[in-house]
C-alpha cells in the first residue's frame, strides 16, 4: 500500500534511514531495544484509515538508546532528511514514491532533480536499487497499454537518458510526460499518448520560462 509521507511518516522515514545507517532492519532494531520484534515493522506502523501512527516515546527512546543518540540528534536528522533515499526493510526496500499527477507540484525535487521527502510518499519493492531511484504510480489511463493505471515505473535520475530509451520529463507547473528520448538540441520526447504522433512531442530546452525540466530514465515498469 501507498500511503502519504506525513510528519509521523517522515519520523518512520527517519528512524528507517538512521536503523539502516547502524547496520539494522527494523525488527533488529526493535529487538536490540527489547522490544516485540514486530514494534517498528511498515505493517504495523498504519491505523484502519491507512495513515501513519505515531510510534509510542518509549519505543522510540528505547530506538534512540540502541542508535546512540540523543533526542536532539534525532530531531535534526528529522529535520535535515529532506532528500529521500531507498532504505533496505524486510522483503525490499522503501522508494519514495508519488502518483504522476503530482510531479508537478512546487518542492517535489529540490535543486538536483532528486526527490524531497516532505512531498513524497512511500512504498516498498522487492530488489536492490540506486540511491538515487524513485517510483512514480501512474494514476491516469491515459498511457494504456503501454503502462496500465496503478502501474509503477520505477525511475533512476543518475543514468544518462540514450535515444529510444524510455523517460519520464517532469517540470514545475507542467503535467509530467513518460515516452522516448529523442536526444537532440533541445531534446524530446515521443509520449506514449495513444494516437501521439511524433509532431506533437514535447520539446524540451534545459531551462523553459525560468523552470528547470528533469528528464529522468526509467528502468521498469510493474503491472
Amino acid at each position: 500500500m501507498v500511503a502519504d509521507l506525513s510528519e509521523a511518516g517522515r519520523l518512520w522515514h527517519t528512524l528507517d534511514g538512521l536503523a539502516s545507517e547502524h547496520g539494522f532492519t527494523p525488527s533488529g532494531l526493535a529487538r536490540a531495544a527489547g522490544l516485540d520484534p514486530t514494534t517498528f515493522n511498515p505493517s504495523r506502523r498504519r491505523n484502519a484509515q491507512g495513515d501513519y501512527r505515531w510510534p509510542s516515546l518509549s519505543s522510540l527512546f528505547s530506538a534512540l538508546s540502541v542508535l546512540r543518540l540523543s533526542l536532539s540528534e534525532f530531531a535534526d536528522a528529522f529535520d535535515k532528511r529532506q532528500v529521500a533515499r531507498p532504505v533496505p526493510v524486510e522483503g525490499g526496500v522503501f522508494l519514495p514514491a508519488l502518483p504522476l499527477s503530482r510531479l508537478h507540484e512546487e518542492g517535489v525535487f529540490d535543486h538536483t532533480g532528486l526527490p524531497r521527502t516532505i512531498m513524497w510518499e512511500s512504498v516498498v519493492l522487492p530488489g536492490v536499487f540506486a540511491p538515487s531511484a524513485y517510483v512514480v504510480r501512474v494514476d491516469t489511463d491515459m498511457y494504456e497499454p503501454v503502462m496500465r493505471e496503478e502501474s509503477l515505473i520505477v525511475v533512476v535520475p543518475d543514468l544518462p537518458p540514450r535515444r529510444h530509451d524510455r523517460v519520464l520529463c517532469s517540470q514545475t507547473g507542467r503535467p509530467s510526460v513518460a515516452g522516448l528520448w529523442s536526444p537532440g538540441a533541445p531534446g524530446s520526447v515521443l509520449p506514449f499518448f495513444a494516437g501521439q504522433s511524433e509532431q506533437e512531442s514535447d520539446e524540451l530546452p534545459a531551462v523553459s520560462g525560468g523552470a528547470e525540466i528533469w528528464v529522468h530514465r526509467i528502468i521498469t515498469v510493474t503491472f
